[in-house]
């Protein structure tokens, strides 16, 4: 590989990506021959082995960037996330001083590092995983913008969506048809007895983000009482975890008719489609799941998931680093409403808590796992 850019700072940066075992190669990286001051990163918690959507997050930004005449180093895990190697990554990106960077803020230790990039005035355009407002607003570390969908209301959708399902119904406009999502709740509730469960497999902010939207749907508004409302947890690192913490769950709730389940996504659905349950079990089972992957898209398909959650992922590091390099040109962001190109784009919004946001998703999927790319 010949690295167009000569400065020590760069090499020593992906060496010391390298021995992190973090993912620097010729495919990932985008450097035309221009001058280090237009060369981007773009950090991520994302395996370059999740080839269903970290690699198409990646792929898609590295379009965007030669379309727009920039270099891009992705900065991302070889095969395992972790907060801590984030965190590193990012610190690695600020030292090189660049234009902007595209990153997942999340995990501890993160804020003092968006601090820093504030300190030496580089923008960072977050992506993926919602930001925590009580970190990054106004006053407190500073994020130029958000691409990705927000968390808990996404979660939210799905809980909905659930009840909708037990009814054999689709959920849209805040729906299930032509009936209300309460109706067809308390006809489910009047019914059976279920339990609701959220799969966490990963101890991160998001995560909890996601089980606190479902939770609210069905316990604070739909009225179901909490003792219902269960968290299956574990580890997802160490392998068979997940199955076995599933089937014992199951193993101890003999008495439940029916089960409605939202999961994280790839990770933890593959972890729970891997436990050893009953024909009885399953068919007791509504489960809905964040993303879209081949694990995902075969299970939609052979109806093992009700629908997808999918966040146009493909949309969130491209858009991010289109209105990255718009700011760092023009010193402000595009209007409410408006693309960097001039054109109307009304996923450019401002979300609930402030931060000016292209907002990718939720994009539910009951038929394929098509999501919007542009």
């Amino acid at each position: 590989m010949q690295l167009l850019i000569s400065t020590d700072k760069s090499l020593m940066l992906i060496l010391s990506c390298l021995l992190f075992s973090c993912s620097v190669d010729d495919s990932d990286i985008s450097l035309p021959q221009i001058s280090e001051d237009e060369v981007y990163y773009l950090v991520s918690h994302g395996p370059s082995t999740d080839a269903g959507f970290w690699r198409d997050v990646l792929t898609e930004a590295r379009i965007s960037a030669e379309e727009l005449g920039v270099g891009l180093i992705p900065l991302h895990p070889a095969t395992e996330t972790s907060g801590a190697l984030l965190n590193f990554q990012m610190n690695q990106a600020v030292d090189a001083n660049p234009p902007g960077i595209v990153g997942t803020v999340w995990g501890e230790g993160m804020q003092e590092v968006i601090f820093k990039a504030n300190d030496l005035e580089i923008p960072v355009a977050a992506i993926n995983v919602y930001p925590n407002p009580t970190e990054y607003t106004d006053g407190t570390a500073n994020l130029l913008l958000y691409s990705g969908q927000n968390d808990y209301l996404a979660a939210r959708d799905i809980a909905m969506g659930l009840v909708c399902a037990t009814a054999g119904l689709r959920f849209a406009n805040n729906r299930c048809g032509e009936r209300t999502v309460q109706d067809v709740f308390n006809e489910f509730y009047s019914i059976y007895t279920i339990e609701v469960v959220c799969l966490v497999h990963q101890q991160a902010d998001s995560v909890f983000q996601r089980c606190n939207g479902f939770k609210d749907v069905l316990v604070d508004e739909l009225l179901l009482p909490i003792e219902q409302y269960s968290e299956i947890t574990w580890n997802a690192s160490n392998l068979g975890e997940g199955a076995q913490q599933v089937e014992a769950y199951y193993a101890s709730k003999p008495d439940i008719e029916r089960f409605l389940i939202i999961s994280q996504g790839t990770t933890a659905t593959a972890d729970y489609l891997a436990a050893n349950l009953s024909n009885e079990e399953i068919a007791k089972t509504k489960i809905a799941a964040f993303d879209t992957s081949s694990i995902l898209c075969d299970a939609l398909d052979s109806g093992r998931l009700e629908f997808l959650s999918g966040q146009g992922h493909r949309l969130q590091g491209k858009k991010a680093l289109e209105y990255l390099y718009y700011y760092v040109k023009n010193g402000e962001l595009p209007v409410e409403g408006m693309g960097p190109d001039g054109n109307p784009d009304p996923r450019w919004i401002v979300s609930p808590d402030g931060y000016p946001w292209y907002k990718t998703g939720p994009n539910l999927l009951y038929d394929d796992c098509i999501e919007p790319t542009e």
